[in-house]
């Protein structure tokens, strides 16, 4: 990926933002999955991303409610990705959950763009 949004309470309201790396290069984040067979032949695949706190983050720590806990995804550079990938150490793997340096990151306002109905969407019932 080359960023993720997350939202920013700043201003008493919820304005996403786009945050990425510096140098703008792309990244991953750490996940696990499985593979699930149900006992079909359809075989089906759960995952989800790891993130940790980061209340204490300079950058992060921006983002979500006043109230809730910040949390952050875990980025993985590129020459880390085989490292990661063929983890098989528990612990090994934790060395891993570190909060990416904030003088590494940069990120702005970047809103949804409101959705417009065009002609060929929309629907009459008449």
């Amino acid at each position: 990926m080359r960023s993720f949004y997350e939202p920013s309470y700043e201003s008493g309201k919820s304005i996403r933002w786009r945050i990425r790396l510096n140098d703008e290069r792309p990244f991953a984040v750490a996940g696990l999955w499985r593979a699930w067979d149900e006992g079909t032949a359809d075989e089906r695949y759960s995952f989800t991303q790891l993130t940790i706190n980061a209340d204490a983050h300079p950058f992060i720590s921006r983002f979500h409610p006043v109230d809730d806990e910040k949390r952050s995804l875990v980025v993985i550079t590129p020459d880390a990705y085989d490292e990661w990938l063929n983890c098989r150490n528990p612990e090994f793997a934790r060395a891993f959950l570190q909060l990416y340096p904030a003088d590494l990151m940069q990120g702005e306002p970047s809103p949804v763009p409101s959705r417009q109905k065009s002609e060929s969407t929309q629907v009459s019932l008449f």
